[in-house]
C-alpha cells in the first residue's frame, strides 16, 4: 500500500482528554506513532484562553515549521489570531534571509482545505473542551481510525490529495 496524509481532528468533551489520549498514542507500537512527535494538543484553560501544547524543539528548523504550519491552521479554524510567541518566540525563530513565508490562509489557498473542514475543526474546538490534531503518513486510514475509535472523542478527518501532500512536505523541507 502507498502511504496517504491524513489530517485529523479530534475533539473530547474534556479539557485534558486530548493530552492524555496523545500520551497513550504515544505509548504504542503502532508504525504511525512517530508522525505524533508533531501533534498538537489545544484546549481552554478556567480563564477561557487558548492553550496550545506542541512537542517541539525550537533549535530544529523542522519543528519550528511545524509550529508555524499549526498556527496557521488554527489561525483559520478559530478565526483568530493564534499567538504562537508566547511559547518562546517560535513564529521567528531560525528564519533565513529570504525565506519564503506562509500567508494567513496558507492551508486554504496552498493546500486547498475544504471551507467544511475547516468549519467543522471549528465546531470541535470549543471552550470547555480538548481536541488532538493530527497529521498522519499512513497505509490504512481505515485501520487507523478504527484504533482511534477507542478513544472517544469527535473525529473529524480529511484526506490530502498527492498535490496537497506535496506542497505540504514541500513547505517543510524548505525550512
Amino acid at each position: 500500500m502507498i502511504s496517504m496524509s491524513e489530517l485529523m481532528i479530534i475533539g473530547f468533551k474534556q479539557p485534558h482528554r486530548a493530552s492524555q489520549v496523545l500520551n497513550e498514542l504515544r505509548q504504542r507500537g503502532w508504525d504511525w506513532v512517530a508522525d505524533l512527535n508533531h501533534a498538537v494538543v489545544v484546549r481552554h484553560d478556567e480563564e477561557n484562553r487558548l492553550r496550545v501544547a506542541l512537542s517541539i524543539d525550537p533549535r530544529t528548523n523542522e519543528d519550528v515549521v511545524w509550529a508555524r504550519l499549526w498556527g496557521k491552521l488554527l489561525n483559520v479554524i478559530l478565526a483568530e489570531t493564534v499567538n504562537l510567541e508566547a511559547a518562546g518566540g517560535l513564529t521567528n525563530i531560525n528564519r533565513r534571509e529570504g525565506e519564503a513565508t506562509m500567508g494567513v490562509n496558507w492551508w486554504i489557498e496552498e493546500i486547498g482545505l475544504s471551507p467544511q473542514f475547516i468549519s467543522g475543526a471549528g465546531a470541535i474546538i470549543e471552550p470547555g473542551d480538548s481536541a488532538l490534531l493530527l497529521l498522519l503518513q499512513i497505509d490504512d486510514p481505515i485501520a487507523v481510525l478504527k484504533k482511534l475509535r477507542d478513544y472517544g472523542g469527535t473525529l473529524l478527518r480529511t484526506s490530502l490529495s498527492w498535490e496537497q501532500d506535496a506542497k505540504l512536505n514541500d513547505a517543510i523541507r524548505a525550512r
